[in-house]
């Protein structure tokens, strides 16, 4: 292929021309003409034959008195509103909407079309064939346009990238931080540090990549986020009108570099997203998510072009009767009610996760003490991800949901009817009404509630001593969900956090719910932000139509999840239903039975939200590292859709092929994965001296072990660093200690990000663990100079303690034991020992190993199975038959039947190779979205020379857990194996993939 210049490439994407135009009545159909009426023409409207998008604007081909305007364009940076219209470099549509009207003011809407616009003339000179262009690279969100080439760019040993030094300080971020990211980022890659060059002759003349901010086009905010890239043989050049352009930008070669080993297709690229806003809600306000995993988060976010993180900072459990005995229903007495609104507010099932001032007169103070984000990090948060291109908006939720603020305000507790059974629901949720407070100051609830609300909002949006504010110019959100008052009340407290938002420089942001709160008093949405949430709460169309709100679609029933463990899928559940978002059954605009017209100015875009209600006495145990796997995938199929239609793949099981080969973003590890080799994870045997590095150990000393040599850790502050935050299930993790104390002061053995591992627990003076806040005890307490080998071992979310080869157990909760279900550990390895409260003792012959095997290593490939049978298959639907277990797709399953009867068990599966081959074990992955029928006992047997079954190998689990599990034998030839399952949950069985291990 001819090179295209970066000039050339820049100008694919930069909108040129004038607004649309109407053609004389001789050209409209003469249906048309017959009857000029607005109404008539909007239903018939043709866009074939009424519309021309073959110059460089839109032309109009109505009656004369008829004009036209473009209400919706789903993609701007093709046909924007005013009609100009820019040529892409590959086959692209848009969906436009148009409203008619007339001389006399009257107006119809048409319905919304697609239409295909032509690429651009000055490509069509591109003389390559087809069949000898590189196909478009698969990227997660996919890329617009692309024009493949020949050949592909591979870095060489001078690779470098080149920063004109003119651009590096255009933008806030600048792009140079910007830059400075991406050179990290490649460096891990690639293996190697990346050097970041000025665009010298000399420089150029080297493998680079180069950017370019052409300076008549930064004032192009329609396309702030396109970009394009122009890859040769010798570089890739990426340009954009703003330096977030270029940034994504450099997403994409990070994508197509992590799979296509270091190299990109030759071609040109140009990118832009479908909606301005694309996102995901955290609630870490019921359960808290650690500053590490709120990083990883935003990681993943940016790697996907998502833009806006919006945390949900505070929040109280939803079924605060469970707090108290004391009566509290609607009919209990005045005495009782008051006690149990007491009791429930002293149990404090409540939180608050920023650093405060706050504390109330009687003593309680506003943040939260389990776990809180200081200002500073909040600030530095917010600072970092702008330099990855999210904006992080902050959630402070009041009135409602605002237990942390009764607690230091008991007196402003909300004095309404409460429509829900429990009369200690008032107690989140504090009084806006216009009643009076303070009879000497005849100051009223809403004005005392507003006032004390606005202080706490001003920590975070007023900078101090020339300092920026900890909000810094971010979205705020006011919150203002489900208040039991009154509309007016409602109406007043939400107008006035609105203006008083705005009056600090920030966008608001809040809860749909002004078609339940209807009444007189005016709320102004005008330059501010509205979370379509509930058609029942919220109306789309008169958000934006009566109140002036942009309007983002985060509807419950598609995009709300309530993680539990149990697979379940659907609004409110365990899991988001992603085959159906990615289909094109939904789409941004599509919300419920309500018409939102696509591409309209006002609707930003879309989000789904996670939901922590399963919190506080009802928490099952699911950790951060659990809910990662949905935030993952929830996030890729939301990025596709709001950056992109969902058509690229044509199937969500191939998107999901997709988003697993794009992996995760590079200088994070989310999922805590530490390579094997041979099994082997991490080993330390202290044979060796100790680092000198005082940064790297303190405190401890080598002495004599077991056998050799043991570190001695001497509490207080006493450790030894590594080089590893945390090892994810599944493995086994081995260790001799020595206990030297009999103090039951709390001693940790390991400690990371993701929890610690105590040789004596806290209360119980037991062997333990703390993660996620909360405090785990083994039934074993360590005996005292004596040397005891210690093994753990983590199977997905199951974790079991052996002390001397006897099995202990399961660790127990210390509070609300009766909830809890899920024991994911991942093994904290950050710190041998602890800052503040280290294990006194001695530790020898540490040894964590991976259990099971490494699928992408030893697996055989499904190219070399002939064949799977199940002796009992649903087979239809999802529930497929036993070909969907060597089908490469994680997301299908086999079932067993059961209708129109059910089978019971045995099931058997036989599983054919086409050669015999040597094995030494056979894996399965159960079920991913459902605990129904996963295995709980089965056999494995191999087929002998003579033809018979010999049964190799046993395995037993809880149904539970959907880790990869493991049946080994000693290895010898297979050309068959057969899985007889015993046993599954309900009576059924299901596995989603079979594995034979080489």
């Amino acid at each position: 292929m001819k090179p295209i210049t970066h000039v050339a490439a820049f100008a694919a994407f930069a909108i040129a021309g004038l607004s649309g135009v109407n053609l004389p009545f001789s050209s409209v159909p003469a249906f048309a003409q017959a009857a000029p009426n607005v109404n008539e023409l909007a239903k018939n409207f043709d866009p074939a034959t009424m519309l021309d998008v073959s110059g460089k604007k839109v032309v109009y081909k109505l009656p004369a008195g008829i004009s036209a305007k473009i209400i919706g364009s789903t993609y701007k940076q093709l046909v924007n509103l005013d009609g100009k219209i820019r040529r892409p470099i590959s086959p692209k549509t848009t969906k436009l909407t148009l409203e008619l009207f007339d001389n006399a003011g009257k107006k119809a809407r048409t319905e919304t079309f697609e239409i295909s616009i032509p690429v651009s003339k000055s490509l069509r000179k591109e003389t390559l064939p087809e069949n000898q262009r590189n196909p478009k690279p698969q990227v997660v969100p996919a890329l617009q346009e692309w024009l493949g080439g020949k050949g592909s760019f591979v870095p060489a040993e001078d690779f470098c990238i080149i920063l004109p030094p003119k651009i590096a300080n255009v933008g806030k971020p600048a792009l140079r931080e910007r830059v400075e990211l991406f050179a990290r980022e490649l460096s891990e890659i690639l293996g190697r540090k990346i050097e970041i060059a000025d665009n010298s002759p000399k420089n150029k003349a080297r493998s680079h990549i180069i950017f370019d901010l052409p300076s008549s086009q930064r004032s192009d905010k329609e396309n702030q986020e396109t970009y394009a890239l122009d890859i040769t043989p010798k570089s890739i050049e990426i340009s954009a009108s703003d330096p977030l352009g270029a940034f994504w930008g450099t997403r994409t070669i990070l994508q197509v570099f992590k799979q296509q080993k270091n190299t990109f297709p030759c071609g040109i690229v140009t990118d832009y997203p479908q909606y301005p806003l694309r996102g995901f809600m955290y609630d870490v306000g019921r359960k808290p998510a650690t500053l590490k995993a709120v990083k990883d988060v935003m990681k993943t976010m940016s790697y996907y072009k998502l833009n806006d993180f919006q945390l949900h900072l505070n929040d109280n459990f939803i079924w605060l009767h469970d707090y108290t005995k004391i009566p509290c229903g609607n009919n209990a007495s005045a005495a009782d009610k008051a006690r149990a609104n007491k009791e429930v507010l002293a149990a404090a099932p409540t939180a608050f996760r920023l650093e405060s001032d706050v504390v109330g007169k009687n003593g309680i103070p506003l943040t939260a003490s389990d776990y809180f984000y200081t200002k500073k990090d909040f600030g530095e948060l917010i600072d970092s991800a702008r330099v990855y291109g999210v904006n992080i908006v902050p959630e402070i939720d009041v009135p409602g949901h605002a237990m942390s603020f009764v607690r230091v305000r008991p007196e402003l507790m909300y004095r309404g009817g409460v429509h829900k059974p429990h009369d200690v629901e008032r107690t989140a949720m504090l009084d806006a009404s216009r009643e009076i407070f303070d009879k000497k100051t005849k100051r009223t609830y809403r004005e005392e509630t507003l006032d004390f609300v606005q202080s706490v909002f001003d920590e975070y949006l007023v900078g101090k001593n020339g300092k920026p504010p900890v909000f810094r110019d971010a979205v705020v959100h006011i919150g203002t969900d489900e208040y039991y008052g009154n509309a007016e009340d409602y109406r007043a407290f939400a107008d006035a956090m609105l203006k008083y938002v705005k009056s600090r420089g920030h966008t608001p942001r809040l809860w749909g719910s002004m078609s339940v709160k209807q009444g007189k008093t005016p709320v102004d949405g005008n330059g501010a932000q509205i979370d379509i949430w509930n058609l029942g709460w919220q109306n789309p169309n008169v958000a934006l139509n009566d109140y002036g709100f942009d309007i983002i679609n985060i509807l419950d029933g598609t995009s709300y999840v309530v993680p539990s463990g149990t697979g379940s899928v659907g609004g409110y559940c365990d899991l988001l239903n992603l085959p159906f978002l990615y289909s094109q059954n939904w789409h941004p605009h599509t919300m419920g039975g309500q018409k939102v017209i696509p591409g309209h100015p006002k609707l930003l875009g879309a989000q789904w939200a996670l939901w922590n209600d399963n919190s506080f006495r009802r928490d099952t145990g699911l950790t951060d590292y659990d809910l990662f796997d949905r935030i993952r995938k929830n996030c890729a199929v939301f990025a596709e859709k709001t950056w992109n239609t969902g058509e690229d793949a044509p199937t969500y099981a191939d998107f999901s092929k997709r988003v697993k080969n794009v992996g995760l973003s590079p200088l994070s590890n989310p999922e805590y994965m530490v390579r094997a080799i041979n099994g082997l994870l991490f080993e330390r045997d202290f044979e060796e001296a100790l680092p000198i590095d005082a940064k790297k150990s303190k405190n401890v000393a080598i002495v004599a072990g077991v056998s050799g040599n043991a570190l001695e850790l001497r509490g207080n502050a006493s450790f030894v660093k590594t080089a590893i935050d945390g090892i994810a299930p599944d493995y086994i993790a081995e260790f001799s200690v020595k206990r030297t104390t009999n103090k039951k002061k709390p001693q940790v053995l390991f400690s990371g990000p993701t929890g610690e591992f105590f040789a004596v627990q806290k209360d119980t003076g037991k062997v333990g663990i703390t993660r996620d806040t909360w405090d785990y005890s083994f039934d074993y307490t360590l005996p005292v100079n004596r040397w005891v080998k210690l093994k753990l071992v983590a199977d997905g979310r199951n974790l079991t303690l052996y002390a001397d080869d006897k099995k202990i157990g399961a660790p127990v909760r210390h509070m609300f034991p009766e909830a809890h279900k899920y024991s994911t550990f991942v093994f904290p390895l950050a710190m041998i020992g602890d800052t503040k409260n280290a294990f006194s003792g001695m530790i020898d012959s540490l040894k964590i190993t991976r259990v099971g095997f490494d699928i992408e290593t030893n697996a055989l490939p499904v190219s070399e199975i002939r064949s799977a049978r199940a002796s009992s298959a649903q087979g239809s639907g999802t529930d497929g038959d036993a070909s969907k277990l060597i089908d490469g797709e994680e997301t299908t399953y086999w079932h067993s039947r059961y209708a129109p009867q059910k089978d019971a068990p045995p099931f058997e599966i036989v599983v054919e190779l086409n050669t015999p081959q040597e094995l030494r074990g056979v894996a399965f992955l159960p079920r991913q979205d459902n605990e129904n029928g996963n295995v709980k006992h089965a056999e494995l047997f191999l087929k002998s020379g003579s033809g018979a079954w010999k049964k190799v190998s046993t395995f037993r689990g809880d149904g539970v857990s959907r880790g990869l599990k493991s049946l080994e034998f000693p290895p010898q030839k297979v050309d068959a194996f057969k899985l007889v399952i015993l046993d599954g949950n309900g009576g059924f069985g299901t596995m989603a993939e079979i594995y034979p291990i080489k």
